[in-house]
């Protein structure tokens, strides 16, 4: 009924999101052992290609890409592609994204979503397979793809290319919904705009879309949260929904 009464559980609401996602506690923060596997030279920007382990053995694949004008430190922005498919991972179909941002001046690391990658894991496990012992074991795929985002905002921490006070971060469909989590979780994204997966859970249910919506999208929701206790743990930093 007020900001004052959302502040009094905010930190429980937030604590709430990250065991339903499967992240309490936290997993340890392993080193990422990033390895550059190539850079293309455009004309506005360069591409560097690389991978970095969000866990020891679990790879994510990504683009970085780089302004090649203006000066350093850039603002960032993490992209994170909705399940797209590309022999070359989802990031090269979404690639026309990241471009643009980095026209503008950004540095934007593009993720690839799992299973849509150059490293094959399963993602749509329940939807797909009927595999719904997942959300019984505390699994979700939603929760491996935020702690994959985490990841990669550590990451960009690690560049001198990037002002680390001013990482966004956006993304499409599951990417959409992976922003929304995300941000929820770490204060470290300024800026977010999610586009699509802008729908209220008691909606899905009662209009049956959650069929058309990937795995990602949804945790076991012990606690009964909704898209408002999402917005209340972004606020008050700005969004902008597409």
């Amino acid at each position: 009924r007020s900001s004052d009464l959302w502040e009094r559980v905010r930190e429980k609401r937030r604590a709430e999101l990250q065991e339903m996602l499967g992240l309490a506690p936290w997993p340890r923060r392993t080193p990422l052992k990033t390895v550059i596997t190539g850079k293309l030279v455009k004309r506005d920007y360069v591409i560097e290609k690389l991978a970095y382990q969000s866990l020891p053995g679990i790879y994510v694949t990504a683009n970085l890409y780089l302004p090649s004008s203006g000066h350093a430190p850039y603002p960032a922005v993490v992209y994170v592609c909705g399940h797209l498919y590309s022999p070359y991972g989802a990031k090269a179909a979404y690639q026309q994204y990241p471009a643009s941002l980095a026209r503008y001046g950004y540095v934007v690391l593009v993720i690839d979503p799992i299973q849509i990658s150059e490293t094959y894991a399963l993602h749509h496990g329940p939807s797909g397979y009927g595999m719904f012992d997942w959300y019984a074991l505390g699994y979700t795929a939603g929760g491996t793809e935020v702690w994959n985002a985490m990841r990669g905002i550590d990451y960009l921490e690690t560049r001198s290319e990037v002002d680390v006070k001013r990482i966004g971060m956006t993304g499409r469909s599951g990417g959409g919904a992976t922003s929304w989590l995300t941000a929820a979780l770490d204060p470290r994204v300024k800026v977010i705009v999610p586009g699509a997966s802008i729908i209220t859970y008691v909606s899905h249910l009662r209009d049956y879309t959650i069929l058309q919506k990937c795995d990602c999208m949804f945790f076991g929701n012990i606690y009964r949260h909704d898209m408002l206790d999402l917005g209340g743990l972004l606020a008050p930093r700005p969004v902008y929904m597409i």
